[in-house]
């Protein structure tokens, strides 16, 4: 059972997407940004996260975990992803501490974090000490939710009840992403409320992430009328970044240059991410062959998971080697996204020299359990 080349190449786009996200709060950057950069760059960005949200739900969701199978999803893939994010935990804590801090460091890199900070981000109690271990966090919670949607899932296919999907993600969609666009779009009027319309804390960002799942398994298993060809779902993808745009732009502009976060939930990110995965999930352009551009794109796509875990350690790292006194442009062009990913990618790529270490901290098996058909973890499958 091969790969599936769309998946490695929508899993790629999101890690560089998650990686950007970061990289252009780099000061140097953020000082030369112009409006029109951070409208299309940094919004379309956010797309990551509910990208690989989408492939765990199109991977997982629909799936027999009753029996035995419920104690190899556990073993094999829920425990082992606790364990990596354990030790990345213990290794961006080490280095943390041996590398210094500069003062141009960007704030999501920025900060030694003590023994407190440690153990509270390993237990999962309070904010972890770096800013990106939120998603692991929650996804952690979120795969132990896989087994029993489902269940549902399967459930409501032999019953016929189908239309109970549509209620429970009307409900998410209610809940999760319009009543906080609403609250957003009210705020850009000069209406200024303090309440939150929304499910709060591990609960909200859980049921976003229940609708990201549901969202992927629906792209994979619903059925789709006539009129929605390949050219059709490319014209949609291009109507939502439109619609993702106008409403980034906005919030720039009325929220003094800040754009809306990817945890908050609106409905631009969850169309966009939707509309990309569904153009590309059943492109013909994947079926064939791509030579030396699909082998980077599969690398990529393999190495995901440990690029994420380690990007904002080699963003560190990097920023500590740099010169002082370095010109802005100087910095512009070491710190970037791309420079960002490459070294990401080659730390991963040294780390995988060593079997132990692929399959404990990259989480990649064998080459013959490769496979995105059996993989769990979407941002390392």
């Amino acid at each position: 059972m091969g790969r599936i080349r769309s998946l490695d190449a929508i899993r790629s786009l999101a890690i560089v997407a998650v990686v950007s996200i970061h990289v252009m709060q780099v000061p140097a950057l953020v000082h030369g940004q112009v409006m029109w950069m951070r409208v299309l760059v940094e919004s379309t960005a956010k797309i990551g996260v509910p990208l690989f949200l989408m492939l765990t739900g199109y991977l997982m969701l629909g799936r027999d975990y009753s029996g035995g199978r419920l104690k190899r999803f556990l073993t094999r893939n829920w425990l082992p992803m606790l364990v990596a994010f354990e030790s990345w935990a213990a290794i961006s804590f080490a280095v943390q501490r041996l590398v210094p801090v500069a003062s141009v460091m960007p704030d999501v890199v920025r900060g030694v974090p003590g023994l407190k900070g440690l153990a509270q981000t390993m237990l999962f109690w309070g904010e972890p000490f770096m800013v990106h271990f939120w998603y692991m966090q929650l996804a952690i919670g979120l795969y132990l939710l896989i087994p029993v949607l489902s269940a549902f899932l399967r459930q409501i296919d032999r019953d016929g009840n189908r239309w109970y999907l549509h209620l429970l993600m009307g409900a998410l969609l209610l809940y999760c992403f319009a009543l906080p666009t609403m609250q957003l779009a009210i705020g850009w009027l000069g209406h200024r409320f303090d309440a939150q319309s929304r499910l709060g804390g591990f609960a909200g960002l859980a049921g976003q992430g229940v609708m990201y799942f549901l969202a992927g398994y629906l792209i994979r298993t619903g059925v789709r009328p006539r009129w929605l060809t390949q050219p059709a779902r490319w014209a949609l993808l291009a109507a939502s970044l439109a619609f993702l745009w106008a409403c980034a732009a906005a919030q720039y502009h009325f929220a003094h240059a800040s754009t809306f976060r990817v945890t908050d939930g609106h409905l631009p990110i969850l169309l966009t991410a939707a509309c990309l995965f569904l153009a590309m999930a059943d492109s013909p352009f994947w079926l064939r062959s791509h030579g030396l551009s699909g082998r980077i794109v599969l690398s990529l796509s393999q190495n995901a998971f440990g690029v994420y875990m380690v990007h904002l350690l080699a963003l560190r790292i990097l920023y500590w080697a740099l010169p002082d006194g370095m010109p802005s442009w100087a910095g512009m062009v070491a710190v970037n996204p791309l420079t960002a990913v490459l070294l990401s990618w080659l730390a991963c790529l040294l780390v995988g020299l060593a079997g132990p270490f692929r399959r404990i901290l990259l989480l990649r098996r064998g080459q013959a359990a490769d496979s995105s058909r059996r993989y769990g973890l979407a941002i390392n499958a």
